[in-house]
Parts: structure tokens; C-alpha cells; sequence
């Protein structure tokens, strides 16, 4: 019942014009369903499906680093990188609405992670 709830609520959200509570909805959906179903494929298929209705901001941006941090090994740092970047360098192409703190902010809590998890080579870049 919750899952259909959640789900019915982040269509009516997505049919907003830059919906405030799009990114919020869909972190809180993807941790639910890990707590509930362990499904952690699940998990990154809804984060990944919430890309292709939002702009990446700082606050989902945090969620879904929290979210590779919680979930079973392998990380998927691979899809990471690149929704980190597009994120922290603003580019004339996207619509990037985070400011320079939130950028480095994210930028921040990016190579905390990659201490974490991630390699020599992944740390550099």
C-alpha cells in the first residue's frame, strides 16, 4: 500500500513544473524500499529513473551518495562520477540552479565517499 502511495504521489509531482519535492520523494522512496525489500538493485533503478525527471540538486545529489554508501558491495561509483560532475561544473548546455557553497558541498561529501570506497585512480580525477 505504501509503495503504490509513493508511487501515485511522484507522478502527481512529476507532472509539476521544477517540483521542489520531486528530489525529496524520490530519496525517501529509495530508502524505504531498501529498509522494506533489501532490493538493492531496486533501490538504484528508482534513483536512476528520478534522473530522467530532475536536474541533479545538492540535496538528491547527497541522498543517492547516502544511498551507494548504505547499499551491498560493488559500489556503482561509475554512475556516480559523472552525475557529480555535472553537478559541480556548471555548464552553458544544463541548467545547473546549485550555488558555488552547494557545489562544493557536494564536492566534499563526493571525495569523503571515494575515501571510502573508491580507488587510487577514481580519487584523482
Amino acid at each position: 500500500m505504501y509503495f503504490s502511495a509513493c508511487e501515485q504521489v511522484i507522478t502527481v509531482e512529476k507532472g509539476k513544473e521544477n517540483s521542489i519535492l520531486l528530489p525529496l520523494l524520490y530519496a525517501q522512496y529509495s530508502r524505504f524500499s531498501y529498509l522494506v525489500l533489501r532490493d538493492a538493485e531496486k533501490v538504484r533503478k528508482i534513483m536512476v529513473e528520478a534522473l530522467d525527471h530532475m536536474q541533479p540538486s545538492k540535496h538528491f545529489m547527497e541522498a543517492l551518495i547516502f544511498c551507494e554508501t548504505i547499499l551491498p558491495p560493488p559500489r556503482k561509483i561509475e554512475y556516480l562520477d559523472p552525475l557529480v560532475e555535472k553537478l559541480i561544473k556548471p555548464n552553458v548546455d544544463t541548467q545547473n540552479t546549485a550555488s558555488s557553497t552547494e557545489r562544493e558541498e557536494v564536492s566534499l561529501i563526493y571525495i569523503e565517499f571515494l575515501g571510502l570506497f573508491g580507488d587510487v585512480e577514481t580519487i584523482k580525477k
